[in-house]
C-alpha cells in the first residue's frame, strides 16, 4: 500500500469515527427545533395579543431611546480611547514601533465599539421604521406618539452616523500619521480597497484570519437564522420572504468567500473587475 492509499484509509477512518456524532447533532437539533415550535404555539395562543402589541407597537416606539443611548455610549467610550491613542503616539515612552503598538490597542477598542454601535443603530432604526405600517393598519392613522418616536429615530440615526464617521476619520488619520505608507480618506468611495492595498504582510495575514473567523461565525448565524425563519413560517410568525432574505445573504457570503479563496492568479484577475 503506497502513501496515498494509506492516507485515504486514515481519512476514511476519521470520517467513520466522526459520522455518528454528526448524525446525533443533526437529530438533536431537529428535535429541539420541533419542541420549541410545539411549545411556542400555546404561548402565542394564550398571550398572542399582548406579545403582538409589544412586538409591533411598544418595541418599535421605544427604539429611539436605545439609539440615543448608543450614541451617548459611543462618544463616552470611543472619544477617550482615541485621545489616549493620540497621547501615547505623541508623548509616550519608547521608540515609534513601541508607541504605535501601544496606541493600536486603544484604536482597536474604539473601532470595535463603534462598529457594534453602527449595527445597533441600523437595527433599532429598522425596527422603529417597520412599525409605521403596523400602526397604520391597527389604528388607520399614525399615532402622535409614534410620529414623535419616528422623528426621534431619524434624528438619532443621522447624529449617530455623523459621530461614527467622525470617529472613523480620526482613527484613520492617526493610523496614517503613524504609518505614512497608508493611503486613502474615509470620504473616498473605494477607501476600503485602497486601504487593503497598503497593508503589509503581517497586517494582511491578520486581516485574512479575521475574515475567516467572520466567515465561520457568519455561516453559523445564517444557519440559525434560516432555522428560525423556517419555523417562523411554519407557525405563522414570518413569511417566506424571511427565508429568501437569509438565503440571499448566505449565498452572497459563501460566493464571496469561495471567489476570494481561489489561487493568487485567479484572485489577481478578479481584482480588475
Amino acid at each position: 500500500m503506497n502513501d496515498n492509499q494509506t492516507r485515504r484509509e486514515e481519512i476514511r477512518r476519521e470520517d467513520r469515527r466522526q459520522f455518528p456524532r454528526f448524525i446525533l447533532t443533526i437529530i438533536l437539533c431537529g428535535v429541539g427545533g420541533g419542541v420549541l415550535g410545539f411549545l411556542s404555539t400555546p404561548l402565542m395562543e394564550g398571550g398572542g395579543d399582548t406579545l403582538a402589541w409589544l412586538g409591533t407597537v411598544a418595541l418599535p416606539t421605544a427604539m429611539p431611546v436605545l439609539m440615543w443611548l448608543t450614541v451617548a455610549a459611543t462618544l463616552a467610550y470611543c472619544a477617550p480611547q482615541l485621545r489616549r491613542a493620540q497621547r501615547i503616539w505623541q508623548e509616550g515612552p519608547g521608540d515609534e514601533g513601541e508607541r504605535e503598538q501601544a496606541a493600536d490597542v486603544h484604536l482597536t477598542r474604539s473601532l470595535t465599539f463603534s462598529s457594534l454601535a453602527q449595527v445597533v443603530l441600523f437595527t433599532c432604526f429598522g425596527i422603529n421604521s417597520a412599525g409605521v405600517q403596523t400602526v397604520m393598519v391597527q389604528t388607520e392613522e399614525l399615532d402622535h406618539l409614534f410620529l414623535i418616536s419616528l422623528g426621534a429615530g431619524i434624528l438619532a440615526l443621522l447624529v449617530g452616523l455623523a459621530v461614527l464617521i467622525s470617529l472613523q476619520r480620526r482613527t484613520v488619520n492617526l493610523v496614517r500619521e503613524m504609518s505614512p505608507e497608508k493611503d486613502g480618506s474615509v470620504y473616498q468611495m473605494d477607501f476600503q480597497r485602497l486601504w487593503l492595498r497598503r497593508l503589509d504582510e503581517a497586517e494582511l495575514a491578520r486581516a485574512h484570519r479575521a475574515g475567516f473567523a467572520a466567515y465561520r461565525v457568519g455561516q453559523g448565524c445564517c444557519l440559525v437564522c434560516w432555522l428560525l425563519a423556517v419555523f417562523g413560517g411554519m407557525f405563522g410568525w414570518m413569511t417566506w420572504g424571511a427565508v429568501l432574505l437569509v438565503g440571499l445573504i448566505w449565498g452572497a457570503m459563501t460566493l464571496t468567500y469561495c471567489l476570494a479563496s481561489r489561487d493568487k492568479a485567479s484572485a489577481a484577475s478578479m481584482s480588475t473587475l
